[in-house]
C-alpha cells in the first residue's frame, strides 16, 4: 500500500511538473511509442525469422539426438542383465542423454545471448533515430507513451493497473506530439 501511495505521489509530481512545462513549452515535447516501433520496425521482423530459422535447426538437431537416445534405451532392454553388453549399453544411454541435456542448456543460453544483442541493437537504433527526428520538430523532451505489451501482463491480476500507478508517466497528450510514424518511417527507410 505504502509503495502505491508513493507511486502515486511521484505520478502526481511529475504530471504536475510536466503539466507546467506543456503550458509554455507544448511544441518542445513529444512522446514516442516504443512497443510499436518494436511491432513496425522491419529489422525486428527480419530477426524474428531469422531466430525462428534457428530455432527450427536447433529442434532438428534435438530431435535427432532424442532419436539416439530412443534407440540406446531400446538396446538396453535387448541386452541380457548383468551383461557386459547391457552395462555398456546403459553407459551408451547416458552419455547420450548427457549429450541431449548440454545441447538443450548451450542452444538455451546462447539463444538468450542472442536475443540480448538483438535487444540492445535495436533499442539503441531506435533512440539514435528518436532523437534526430525529434531535434528536427524542435522537441526538447521526449516521454515514452505507451502501455506494456498484453502479454507481458496478462498472467498477473492486477499488473496493468500497478504499471498505469506506478510506472505510466504520461497520461494523456495529443497525437500531435507523437513522433512514432516518423521514427518508423526513417527506421525502415535505413534498411
Amino acid at each position: 500500500m505504502k509503495r502505491l501511495a508513493a507511486g502515486l505521489f511521484v505520478l502526481s509530481l511529475f504530471s504536475v511538473i510536466v503539466g507546467l512545462y506543456y503550458q509554455n513549452n507544448s511544441s518542445q515535447i513529444g512522446i514516442i511509442n516504443l512497443n510499436e516501433c518494436w511491432e513496425k520496425y522491419e529489422k525486428v521482423k527480419k530477426i524474428k525469422s531469422e531466430l525462428e530459422s534457428n530455432d527450427k535447426l536447433y529442434e532438428a538437431e534435438l530431435s535427432r539426438l532424442k532419436k539416439l537416445v530412443d534407440e540406446a534405451a531400446e538396446k538396453i532392454s535387448a541386452a541380457p542383465p548383468g551383461t557386459s553388453l547391457r552395462f555398456d549399453k546403459v553407459e551408451e544411454y547416458q552419455m547420450l542423454g548427457y549429450q541431449l541435456n548440454l545441447k538443450k542448456e548451450k542452444f538455451t543460453q546462447e539463444r538468450a545471448a542472442r536475443i540480448n544483442r538483438y535487444k540492445e541493437e535495436i533499442y539503441t537504433e531506435i533512440a539514435q533515430v528518436a532523437e534526430v527526428v525529434a531535434k528536427e520538430r524542435g522537441v526538447k523532451l521526449l516521454l515514452k507513451g505507451e502501455l506494456p505489451w498484453e502479454e507481458d501482463v496478462k498472467d498477473t491480476p492486477g499488473k496493468l493497473l500497478e504499471f498505469k500507478v506506478l510506472y505510466r508517466i504520461v497520461m494523456y497528450y495529443d497525437k500531435a506530439l507523437d513522433i512514432t510514424e516518423d521514427v518508423l518511417k526513417k527506421l525502415n527507410t535505413k534498411q
